[in-house]
């Protein structure tokens, strides 16, 4: 593994690309930095708007052990900039998560291990056993209906998909409107399921 970071320290990286007007990568497209300066937006919103699900809570007070959360993720995706602070908010509830972050670009061999239908989708968030070391699983990169979604836009026919642009703000709204909520619900559930 490359430079990872504490959460604090991404969000350093973040605003510090935002105020240099740069991306992450060698030679990052105009693109990518705009979209990194959009997601610093979203990302510092959700940052602020987080809120626990009494189930989250009730969960994370009963968590025996302890568990690093080890998010691979870039500063210009969007679903990252949605579910990335969710993760950071749900794990500052619990002395027993500690969140790691490392950017998929500079960890190739990592992000292979975890492919979703063969691509490198981000954020994927990898848990692991403090105690041992030991990879329990992995969840992401973005809750099932947010995947629904994204799977039934790459399904249609090129003529027929309404631009991505307009595909992006319907999943940015989708986001903003779920609150959280299916992010919390399914790591939670993926949480039980490994940890039980």
């Amino acid at each position: 593994m490359s430079k990872s970071y504490t959460y604090s320290e991404y969000q350093i990286l973040f605003e510090e690309l935002v105020s240099n007007k740069t991306s992450t990568g060698e030679n990052p497209s105009e693109e990518l930095i705009k979209y990194t300066k959009l997601n610093w937006s979203r990302a510092k919103r959700g940052d602020k708007t987080y809120a626990s699900l009494p189930e989250t809570t009730a969960f994370l007070e009963n968590l025996k052990h302890t568990y690093k959360l080890l998010i691979i993720t870039e500063p210009w995706c969007g679903d990252a900039a949605q579910v990335v602070p969710a993760i950071a908010g749900l794990a500052k509830g619990s002395e027993n998560l500690e969140v790691e972050v490392v950017l998929r670009d500079q960890n190739d061999e990592l992000i292979e291990r975890y492919l979703t239908n063969g691509g490198k989708a981000i954020p994927i968030i990898v848990i692991i056993d403090e105690n041992t070391g030991k990879e329990l699983g992995s969840w992401g990169p973005r809750p099932s209906e947010a995947q629904k979604s994204v799977l039934a836009y790459k399904a249609l026919p090129e003529e027929e998909r309404e631009s991505y642009l307009d595909f992006v703000q319907k999943m940015q709204m989708w986001y903003n409107n779920d609150k959280t909520v299916s992010i919390q619900r399914e790591f939670i559930e993926k949480l039980k399921e490994l940890v039980d």
